[in-house]
C-alpha cells in the first residue's frame, strides 16, 4: 500500500519555495551550478533552475550526474569565488547517494557546494546534510519514499 505523501502542486510549491532559500543563500554569487543525481534529482534540478531564472538574474547550469561515473561534461568557464555549485536528489536518506556525487565533483574545486533534495527522511549514515529542503518526513527503516517524476507531474509516495 502507498500513501501519497506530496502532490504535485505540493512538489512545485516547495521547489519554488527552495529556489527563494538560494537566492537568499547565494545573494552574492553569480552563477549557480546544478548537478542532478540520475534522472529524479535532474528534473527536480531542473524545475529550480526554472524558478530561479524567473526571479533571478544570476546565470545557471544544470548538468545530469549519473551514479557510478565521473561528470564528463564541459563546464562552462566559471569563477570558483563566485559560483555555487548545488547537488539535487529527489531523497535523502542514508546520504551515500549523495556522499558519492559530492566526492565525483570534488576535483573540480568548487569553493562552496551545497545539497537540495526534495525529501530527507532521516537515518543519515553519512555526515550529509541538505541545505535546501523541501519536506522533512520521519519513516521507519521498513518504509520508502519514491518520487515520481513524469513530465510536469512530480509526487511523492510512503510504501
Amino acid at each position: 500500500m502507498s500513501v501519497r505523501i506530496l502532490d504535485s502542486l505540493s512538489s512545485h510549491a516547495r521547489l519554488k519555495r527552495m529556489a527563494f532559500e538560494i537566492i537568499e543563500r547565494n545573494f552574492d554569487l553569480q552563477s549557480l551550478i546544478f548537478w542532478g543525481i540520475d534522472v529524479r534529482g535532474f528534473a527536480l534540478a531542473d524545475v529550480l533552475a526554472h524558478h530561479l531564472k524567473s526571479i533571478s538574474d544570476k546565470s545557471v547550469y544544470v548538468f545530469p550526474f549519473q551514479r557510478g561515473a565521473m561528470p564528463n561534461v564541459p563546464l562552462p568557464d566559471f569563477d570558483p569565488q563566485t559560483t555555487a555549485f548545488i547537488v539535487t536528489d529527489d531523497v535523502l536518506y542514508t546520504g551515500r547517494t549523495l556522499f558519492e556525487a559530492v566526492s565525483a565533483l570534488y576535483p573540480i574545486a568548487p569553493l562552496q557546494m551545497q545539497v537540495a533534495v526534495l525529501i530527507d527522511r532521516g537515518h543519515h549514515h553519512l555526515p550529509i546534510q541538505a541545505q535546501y529542503v523541501g519536506m522533512e518526513l520521519a519513516t521507519t527503516l521498513q518504509e520508502y519514499i519514491t518520487v515520481e517524476v513524469e513530465g510536469e507531474r512530480i509526487e511523492a509516495f510512503l510504501k
